[in-house]
């Protein structure tokens, strides 16, 4: 009886004082997925490299996934089991991500957008049109020196 007792006393100082802890699972990384395509053939871009990255962060790593030949990828969810504190309100800022698109040709390609905190929902980004690289020019030659 005792050990109740002390036991419920213990919970309901913990309670009273906001420090009360509940275990759950978050998600740290929604699933971001989209399709890639040439942007003057529309052909199917297919082996770029997908790296996702979250801005101003020191905690979270960079994912990185090959595009599949038909220029689908997917990058996966990335869930943690957590500790919820009941305390006082905390500010849940928006995630700012950025994904960057390299693939052999084809011009590096950047897109940014902000995920909700508090609700899991994938990200679809839809069609992106990546352009190829440049042709390399050469350099004109020197006017000073004779041919």
């Amino acid at each position: 009886m005792r050990l109740f007792a002390t036991t419920l006393i213990l919970l309901i100082t913990l309670c009273l004082s906001g420090c009360v802890m509940i275990p759950y699972k978050y998600t740290e990384q929604q699933e971001v997925s989209g399709h890639l395509i040439d942007y003057d053939s529309h052909e199917p871009v297919g082996g770029a490299t997908i790296t996702l990255s979250r801005n101003n962060s020191e905690y979270t790593k960079p994912i990185s996934i090959l595009s599949e030949t038909n220029g689908d990828f997917i990058v996966p969810s990335v869930r943690h089991w957590g500790v919820f504190f009941i305390g006082p309100p905390v500010d849940f800022a928006e995630p700012h991500w950025t994904l960057t698109i390299a693939a052999p040709q084809y011009q590096t390609h950047t897109e940014e957008f902000r995920t909700q905190v508090t609700k899991y929902k994938p990200v679809q980004l839809g069609t992106i049109l990546l352009k190829k690289e440049p042709p390399a020019v050469d350099p004109p030659p020197d006017s000073k020196t004779p041919p």
